[in-house]
């Protein structure tokens, strides 16, 4: 199934101290905006979220160190397009994105989603010193695959319905197996509370079997409850109207995927992957794409109402 010619969706791609906000109309690239930040060179760009205690509406980068695996909190302007400070954070394992699955006293941001090499999923929070003050290994994430990103659970609405509670508090994590089939899992309980939070289930999104690598997840919904960019989408979603991924091809070319969120439609189509758009942009030797979806959806591509 093809999505609308009109609908505009973003991705992120970085390059040493270079890091490209990219808007995409249909398949077309129409918006590029190449921002330098400078002394990042050998620092991955990891997640986006709110770590400006002094601009709390202002959507700042985690970096993390290639080599060490220590984090650095890139604190931007207004706009995004400097760099104004940094907070130099810990050495931790590698971090996947961010999301909300709780608050811990003095935690600023969002909370960081890391996984261990044994595949456990590490929920961790960082105070304005940078300091770790809270890690919370979750039980039963033991031998899971990558994490290839967070997606918002809109209005405590997980991403895919049924998976994890409806009205809870905690964000949905996506990891992807070796084969590409794409997992999305559920959670519940409060990070910052006594007994951390629980994994819940999990839902294999059907026929993902053979998909691309997928980077980033709801790069264009993060933070803004439904994607006013995409009112025609073929499901009318009262909640949120789609998933979107953000992959890349064997070709390298950018690749956006598209899943039924299943709230409102039958059963059956829960998951479903019912459009995906290649871009006409092929990511460039030595760029990678990065999750950065916070920062390209409010700085640099809001919605348009």
């Amino acid at each position: 199934m093809d999505v609308p010619s009109t609908i505009h969706h973003d991705a992120v791609i970085q390059n040493g101290t270079m890091v490209d906000y990219l808007q995409f109309t249909g398949p077309t690239l129409t918006a590029s905006f190449t921002a330098n930040y400078p002394g990042i060179a050998g620092w991955n760009v990891v997640a986006s979220g709110f770590f400006d205690v002094a601009n709390p509406g202002r959507p700042d980068l985690v970096v993390q160190n290639a080599t060490t695996g220590q984090l650095d909190i890139l604190l931007l302007s207004a706009n995004g397009q400097a760099l104004v400070g940094t907070i130099l954070g810990p050495v931790v394992p590698p971090v996947h994105g961010s999301g909300t699955f709780g608050f811990v006293a003095n935690e600023i941001g969002n909370t960081l989603v890391s996984q261990l090499p044994n595949g456990q999923i590490d929920l961790l929070a960082i105070n304005a010193a940078g300091q770790l003050i809270r890690s919370d290994l979750i039980p039963g994430t033991v031998g899971l695959p990558p994490i290839v990103g967070v997606g918002e659970s809109i209005q405590n609405f997980p991403i895919i319905q049924g998976v994890g509670p409806v009205g809870g508090a905690n964000d949905s994590i996506v990891v992807q197996y070796p084969n590409g089939l794409l997992d999305v899992l559920g959670f519940t309980g409060d990070f910052g509370l006594a007994g951390g939070v629980a994994f819940t289930n999990s839902f294999a999104l059907p026929a993902t079997a053979g998909s691309p690598p997928v980077f980033a997840i709801d790069q264009d919904f993060n933070f803004a409850g439904r994607d006013a960019n995409t009112p025609d989408l073929p499901f009318p979603f009262t909640i949120q109207e789609s998933v979107g991924m953000v992959g890349q091809l064997a070709n390298g070319q950018v690749d956006h995927l598209f899943f039924n969120s299943g709230y409102n439609t039958p059963v059956a189509d829960r998951g479903v992957e019912f459009a995906t758009l290649a871009d006409n942009l092929t990511v460039p030797t030595g760029w990678r794409i990065v999750d950065a979806g916070l920062v390209a959806h409010l700085d640099f591509f809001p919605v348009v109402t």
